[in-house]
């Protein structure tokens, strides 16, 4: 009997020996599983916030497709037009090239319109030379304001009674000369005036 529960005792000591051997490989596995399941959840965070960027870039591209798509058209578009345009021009040069006579006539006549359009456009106009750009500059004056004192210290007048639509200096500016100053008169009768005296 004595020898029946030495084995009996030898049994539950291998028994419980190899309980805790298998609750300490359980545990090992337990914490190799929860290490393994950690690390996924890591790299699978990171796979979706790669995969949230690619959709983003791949929006991004869609949307840039379609712009350009729009794009296209409207280039299309416009180069449609100019194509027509283009016909329409070359159409008129070869009328033109036909009748070269009355081209040059017709331009002849559209210089005189222009020519007589600017003179008629400068009545208005006086032009005031030999002004020193230098009393502006001293003096923190605008060319109005240049032309006002002219028209009161040399020629006598008020010039609070007379109207300007523009006065400014013309041409530009260069070292050691004197622009021009172009003064546009409102009114005819007050060019007309300033120019008598």
């Amino acid at each position: 009997m004595a020898e029946q529960d030495f084995e009996d005792k030898a049994i539950r000591n291998l028994i419980r020996h190899l309980n805790e051997n298998m609750d300490n490989n359980f545990a090992k596995l337990h914490e190799e599983l929860s290490y393994l399941r950690a690390e996924m959840k890591v790299e699978l965070d990171k796979l979706n916030g790669k995969f949230k960027q690619l959709e983003t870039s791949v929006e991004n591209v869609w949307a840039t497709i379609d712009d350009m798509k729009e794009e296209s058209a409207a280039l299309k578009a416009v180069k449609s037009l100019q194509e027509k345009e283009i016909q329409s021009l070359q159409q008129k040069l070869t009328n033109v090239s036909k009748d070269p006579v009355k081209t040059k006539a017709e331009l002849k006549e559209e210089r005189e319109k222009i020519i007589e359009l600017e003179d008629y456009t400068r009545r208005e106009n006086l032009k005031f030379n030999n002004i020193p750009e230098a009393m502006e500059k001293d003096q923190n004056l605008t060319p109005k304001q240049v032309v006002c004192d002219i028209l009161q210290k040399e020629m006598n007048l008020d010039p609070s009674k007379i109207c300007f639509q523009a006065v400014h200096r013309i041409g530009k500016q260069k070292e050691n000369k004197n622009r021009p100053i172009i003064a546009r008169f409102v009114c005819r009768e007050d060019r007309e005036l300033v120019f008598s005296r």
